[in-house]
């Protein structure tokens, strides 16, 4: 198992980012992410913190970042109120509980210049489903037939929520049949394409010239991963990156009040948020779990330490759909008498609670690409000492990899609930028994049977009401325990155009993304 500490940024690692040239520079026609000689042309520099595995949109959460490179699309697309669009698709309807017929658009092309028509289509889905877990859950689907530009697709089950999960970047399309360099070069229907790949460093992208959506703003762009937002601050305060993701919140002021840089956010759906390992004892007591979420306070939390670049959770879900759920509340003094009443008690006097011989000691591990996050874990080690819970706090290299090891009592993320604008995507993957993404075994046999109803209903008024008793029910629980919700914001440079940020993160790059002349 792989540890790293968080260190201070030197100068020499934004020294690494190269000898770019901003935007602001005294040559109006290019911007820092040119580089190539060519005053004409129009190139941006965007930089974050995380990286993908690869750029195959069709493993693990990949697809995300190739969304947002501007290299792929998928059929159906979210607005900036989460709703479902077609995008690919012409149009579509559902003749039956489980039969779906999907009309393409005609003309569009892969970056290749092959034809994008319903057999492409179903080849492209039917690999996301052989090569990506969630794919399976959340698509349900038995068979595909293709014919022209219509796709029939055949669910084992109803699937109410179908045109809403293929929002989701697993679901990019892609040309199998031309996916030998899938890795490196996905063959996709976006604006851009990959021209440069170097693994968790760089990617580098230029214009699809073959694209099929209509004019393309930018001749190319490059995408810098550096090591953590103190780095991203700094790169982007020297003018080496024009669009940053992932700003530290602490940093943001310095932004509002330069005019020389503008920012786009959006209340997004991202969650800080504890994941819990039933197979740890202690977790097991729910007065245990009770007593953790009575420690946090929220409102400071998210006021304080994070700097308003989030919201105090009131329940599971931001307050802007109407199963976000309620009641998580402040209370020290509730959870030191609950634990007590439990039979905790502190024989060596230590400070640290035992029960049955056992010290009540847990461990936490998180990553340190979200900033908020090893500082909401530093907090809540303080305040649950104050109960007599001792938490070992771990910053840990690759937190999907350890949670699917078991490697923790509790695991702090920065998880977004509605990536598809829909109750169901984390409903099923980490709130039912044996969703993909619920590391920690979390189970309740009504929440399993509340899904399967979920599951299977079209009407949008008994979704919710079905979806509010699911969250009110892991809530009573404790299931899992959120701490607040991120806003999703994009500092950029004044002479960014186009740039908006999305509450979904799938959306960055795109054929409109420019620069001012």
């Amino acid at each position: 198992m792989k540890f790293k500490k968080l260190i201070a940024v030197s100068s020499a690692l934004i020294m690494s980012l190269g000898l770019l040239t901003g935007c602001s520079s005294s040559n109006s026609n290019s911007s820092s992410g040119g580089n190539t000689g060519k005053d004409s042309e129009k190139s941006l520099v965007f930089a974050d913190t995380q990286a993908p595995n690869n750029l195959n949109p069709h493993q693990d959460w990949n697809g995300w970042y190739v969304s947002r490179y501007g290299i792929g699309e998928t059929l159906f697309k979210l607005d900036d109120k989460l709703n479902v669009e077609p995008f690919l698709i012409d149009t579509y309807e559902n003749t039956d509980d489980t039969t779906w017929v999907f009309k393409l658009k005609d003309g569009i092309t892969f970056s290749n210049g092959n034809k994008v028509d319903a057999e492409a289509v179903k080849a492209s889905l039917e690999n996301t489903i052989k090569e990506n877990d969630r794919a399976v859950e959340l698509y349900n689907i038995d068979s595909m037939e293709a014919d022209g530009l219509t796709l029939t697709v055949k669910t084992k089950d109803a699937n109410p929520g179908l045109p809403a999960s293929l929002c989701e970047p697993m679901g990019i399309i892609m040309d199998v049949n031309d996916k030998e360099n899938s890795d490196t070069n996905p063959i996709c229907t976006g604006p851009f394409v990959a021209t440069g790949y170097k693994e968790k460093t760089q990617f580098d992208v230029a214009k699809n010239e073959n694209y099929w959506g209509g004019d393309v703003k930018l001749d190319s762009a490059t995408f810098k991963v550096l090591a953590d937002t103190s780095a991203l601050d700094m790169a982007t305060k020297s003018g080496e990156v024009d669009v940053a993701v992932s700003m530290p919140n602490s940093s943001l002021d310095d932004y509002k009040n330069d005019d020389n840089y503008t920012i786009s956010s959006n209340p997004g759906s991202r969650a800080q948020m504890l994941f819990l390992n039933y197979s740890n004892k202690f977790i097991q007591d729910k007065n245990v779990r009770e007593a953790i979420s009575l420690c946090i306070d929220r409102d400071k939390y998210n006021e304080t330490l994070n700097k308003g670049g989030s919201t105090a959770a009131k329940g599971l879900y931001p307050t802007y759909v109407s199963y976000c759920g309620s009641g998580y509340e402040f209370n020290v003094d509730k959870a030191k008498k609950l634990l007590q009443d439990a039979g905790y008690k502190d024989t060596d006097n230590d400070g640290i609670l035992e029960k049955d011989g056992e010290k009540l000691s847990l461990k936490l591990i998180t990553y340190s690409t979200k900033a908020e996050l090893p500082t909401f874990s530093e907090a809540l080690k303080s305040q649950l000492a104050e109960i007599g819970v001792d938490l070992d706090v771990q910053i840990v290299d690759n937190i999907t990899d350890e949670c699917k090891n078991g490697n923790f009592d509790i695991s702090l993320w920065s998880f977004t609930m509605l990536p598809t604008g829909d109750p169901q995507y984390f409903i099923d993957i980490a709130f039912t028994s044996t969703g993909s993404s619920n590391y920690g075994k979390y189970s309740n046999k009504e929440v399993d049977s509340l899904t399967k109803e979920l599951d299977s209903e079209f009407d949008t008024k008994k979704r919710d009401e079905i979806a509010t008793d699911i969250v009110n029910k892991v809530m009573d629980d404790y299931g899992y325990i959120a701490i607040g919700h991120a806003n999703y914001t994009y500092v950029m440079n004044k002479k960014v155009q186009n740039c908006v940020a999305n509450p979904s993160e799938y959306y960055l790059l795109d054929a409109n993304v420019d620069i001012q002349e």
